[in-house]
């Protein structure tokens, strides 16, 4: 029985053994930057609101309300960025 010819692979070891050219190593830096960037300034929008709801003084004039659905529309996303981040 006659064994048919395989397909060429997208992971071939031999097509992957050099290093990255220049190109490539300055998309993975850059992607990394960002994505840094990103996580950090969505934690640090994520620890401003938890300090400020946690350090609320009880007759303020201004307080932390999820009185409407966008403040919870906005946690979401904000915490949904965060993961994307960081999943990287």
């Amino acid at each position: 029985m006659r064994s048919l010819p395989r397909a060429p692979s997208l992971f071939n070891s031999s097509a992957m053994s050099g290093p990255f050219d220049f190109g490539i190593r300055v998309g993975m830096v850059s992607i990394l930057i960002a994505t840094s960037a990103s996580a950090l300034a969505v934690g640090g929008v994520l620890l401003y609101i938890v300090y400020s709801a946690v350090t609320i003084q009880p007759n303020a004039s201004r307080r932390w309300s999820t009185d409407t659905h966008i403040h919870y529309y906005f946690l979401n996303l904000m915490v949904s960025d965060l993961i994307q981040a960081v999943d990287y």
